[in-house]
C-alpha cells in the first residue's frame, strides 16, 4: 500500500472463486488536500501527457476522462456518476485503475463529494486477506479477469487502492510511513496470498526495475509467508525464466542499484529499508534474484501442466523444488511437489523410479510443514516402490526412503520406531556408499537428535561426533 504513483498496490481478498466482492476500501476518505499537496504541479500542456491522476483535477477534467474511456461519447453529469458505480460494481470494461486516482482526488472537490457518497455503499470495509503488487497501467478489468482464473476463497472480499491502507491520517503519510505500511502489509500474517499482475504492455525487465515492487516481493520471499504468484495472462515471467534459470543467488542479479522510482527520494527510503531488512544491498539482490527465478519457474510448471507437457515438468520441478527447499518456502515446495507427482502419475501408469522420487519429495515437503500424517504416508509409499522396483539388497533410494520415515517419526514423537528405521537408513547406506559418505554422516546425525530426544546424552554425542569426523 504504496503512494508511488507510478506504481499501484491492491489488497485483494475473495468470498468465493472467481468473484471480487467490493471495491476500494474507503476510496472516498477525507483529507485528501494533503495528499495533493505532495503532488507535482505542472502546467495545462503537460497535463496532456501525463496521467490524469498526477494533480490536482476537476469534475470536468474527470468527466473528460470518463469520456476517453467512452470511445469519445459525451456524458453528462448524471451518466458520468452512473459511470463511477459501474467501476465500483466492476461493470465497465474501459475505467482504467488511473481512474480511481483521479476519482480519490474529486473527492476534495465539495460539489461531487456528496454525489459520490452514494457509490460508496458497494465498497466493503473489510481487512484484506490478499496484497497485490502492480504498476498503474492497463484496464482494472484485466486484472479482475485474471484474478477470476484463479481458484482463491477467502471471506470478506476486498480491493483496496494504494494510499487508501494508511490507517493514518494523510498529513502524517510521508515516504518512512510508506515503507512502514510496506512491511506490514506484505509480511503480515494474515496476507495469505501475494499477487504480482503483469499487464499485457510492460515487459519483467520493467516489472524488475520498479523499486516497490521488487522490495515487496523480496520482503515476502524473505518472510515465512509463501512467495509471490503471478497473476500473468501472456506468461512473461515464465518466458524470462527459461532465458535467465541459469541466473542463482549465487550471480545474483544488481536489483539494489538498477531499481527506480517515481519520486527519485523514495529510492533513498527504499535502500535504506533494504539494509535494515536484508542487512546488506548483496544480500537484497540474491533475494530479489531468488524470488523471480522461483515465480517464473513455478509459473513455468503451470504452464506444461496445462499443456499436459509432463516429461517437460518432470525434469524441469527438481531443481526448482530444491531451490525451494533451500530458501525455506516449504508451501511453494509443496505446491511443486504436488504438480511434479500428478505429471509422474500421468507419465507412468505403473511403479517408476520417478513416481517413487515425487512421492519422496512430496514427503519432504510436507513434513517441513509439521502434516506428518500425509508425509508418512507418501514416504512408506516411497520405500514400497523402491523396493518392489530394485528387488532385494541395499540400495541408496530405499535408505533415502527409510531416512524420511525415520525423521516423520521423530517429528511425530514416535522416537522408538524413528530409531528402527533410522539405524536401517545406515546400514544400507555404509553398505552401499562405505563409511565415509555425507549420507552416512545425515543418518549418523539424525540417530543423534533422536537419541538427544530420549534424553541419551551420551548415545546423541558420540554419533554427533561420529558425524563430524566424516564431515
Amino acid at each position: 500500500m504504496l503512494t508511488q504513483l507510478s506504481e499501484g498496490r491492491l489488497s485483494i481478498s475473495l468470498s468465493k472463486a472467481g468473484e471480487v466482492v467490493g471495491i476500494l476500501h474507503g476510496l472516498f476518505c477525507t483529507g485528501v488536500t494533503a495528499f495533493k499537496q505532495r503532488l507535482p504541479s505542472f502546467s495545462e500542456s503537460e497535463k496532456m501527457e501525463l496521467p490524469a491522476w498526477q494533480g490536482a483535477v476537476s469534475w470536468k477534467e474527470m468527466q473528460e476522462r470518463l469520456v476517453q474511456n467512452n470511445q469519445g461519447k459525451p456524458l453528462s453529469e448524471q451518466e458520468c456518476m452512473k459511470t463511477l458505480e459501474m467501476i465500483a460494481k466492476k461493470k465497465t470494461e474501459r475505467i482504467t485503475s488511473h481512474d480511481f486516482r483521479v476519482m480519490i482526488l474529486l473527492r476534495n472537490d465539495e460539489n461531487v463529494a456528496a454525489r459520490l457518497q452514494e457509490v460508496t455503499q458497494n465498497f466493503s470495509g473489510s481487512k484484506p486477506r490478499i496484497v497485490m503488487s502492480y504498476r498503474w497501467k492497463g484496464p482494472l478489468s484485466a486484472m479482475l479477469q485474471a484474478l477470476s482464473k484463479e481458484k482463491v476463497v477467502d471471506a470478506d472480499a476486498l480491493i483496496w487502492v494504494d494510499v487508501l491502507f494508511n490507517p493514518q491520517s494523510f498529513d502524517a503519510l510521508d515516504g518512512d510511513a510508506v515503507v512502514g505500511i510496506t512491511r506490514k502489509t506484505y509480511t503480515d500474517k494474515d496476507a495469505k496470498i501475494h499477487f504480482l499482475y503483469i499487464s499485457d504492455d510492460e515487459t519483467m525487465q520493467e516489472i524488475m526495475k520498479r523499486g516497490w515492487i521488487v522490495l515487496e516481493v523480496a520482503s515476502r520471499m524473505a518472510s515465512d509467508l509463501p512467495m509471490v504468484r503471478l497473476l500473468d495472462p501472456h506468461n512473461k515471467a515464465a518466458q524470462w525464466y527459461l532465458q535467465h534459470k541459469d541466473v542463482s543467488g549465487r550471480s545474483p542479479l544488481d536489483f539494489f542499484n538498477s531499481m527506480e522510482t517515481w519520486d527519485p527520494a523514495d529510492k533513498a527510503r527504499i535502500q535504506k529499508e533494504i539494509v535494515r531488512v536484508f542487512g546488506s544491498a548483496e544480500q537484497f539482490n540474491r533475494t530479489a534474484t531468488v524470488s523471480f527465478i522461483a515465480a517464473g519457474g513455478k509459473q513455468l510448471l503451470e504452464v506444461r501442466h496445462a499443456e499436459k507437457n509432463y516429461a517437460d515438468l518432470l525434469r524441469e520441478s527438481a531443481p526448482l523444488s530444491a531451490l525451494l527447499k533451500e530458501e525455506g518456502k516449504f508451501r511453494d515446495m509443496r505446491d511443486v511437489c504436488e504438480l511434479q507427482l500428478h505429471a509422474a502419475q500421468q507419465e507412468h501408469a505403473h511403479d517408476h523410479l520417478e513416481l517413487a522420487r515425487s512421492h519422496f519429495e512430496l514427503a519432504d515437503a510436507l513434513d517441513s510443514l509439521s502434516q506428518y500424517d500425509a508425509a508418512m504416508e507418501h514416504a512408506v509409499k516411497s520405500r514400497d516402490m523402491r523396493q518392489r522396483l530394485l528387488g532385494a539388497g541395499d540400495h541408496a533410494e530405499v535408505a533415502q526412503s527409510l531416512n524420511m520415515i525415520g525423521n516423520v517419526h521423530d517429528d511425530k514423537g514416535e522416537q522408538s520406531m524413528a530409531l528402527n528405521s533410522l539405524k536401517e537408513a545406515l546400514r544400507m547406506r555404509e553398505a552401499v556408499f562405505g563409511h565415509e559418505h555425507k549420507d552416512v554422516a545425515a543418518s549418523l546425525s539424525n540417530i543423534g537428535l533422536v537419541y538427544r530426544a530420549l534424553g541419551d546424552n551420551k548415545e546423541a554425542l558420540e554419533k554427533h561426533e561420529q558425524a563430524l569426523a566424516i564431515r
